[in-house]
């Protein structure tokens, strides 16, 4: 929700704490995003990678990419983007020989 986004700004300590006007920015796109026509917004989505132990998903930090097994956050792709609302995802996984799967 929008509020535990910005409890979670406020908090000091958070990893996921981003520049008070990129927040705002962001936080006011989201607003945008979620105020428009259910049919007219993008459909978010999540994704496994091929080993089933990564969930991908996209935030308003960017794209989270969490480990199953730990339940660690691992990464976050696009956050430094401050013109990127990553909204759908798609993932192309190949195996090591180059065919895809």
């Amino acid at each position: 929700s929008l509020d535990a986004l910005q409890r979670q700004q406020a908090d000091p300590a958070s990893p996921l704490a981003l520049d008070a006007f990129d927040f705002g920015r962001r936080l006011a796109v989201e607003k945008e995003l979620r105020g428009t026509d259910p049919r007219l917004m993008p459909a978010s989505n999540a994704l496994f990678d091929a080993s089933g132990t990564l969930l991908l998903y996209p935030t308003l930090h960017g794209v989270k990419v969490v480990s199953l097994p730990t339940n660690r956050l691992l990464r976050v792709l696009g956050k430094v983007e401050a013109t990127e609302r990553f909204c759908t995802l798609a993932l192309f996984q190949e195996e090591r020989d180059g065919r895809a799967r």
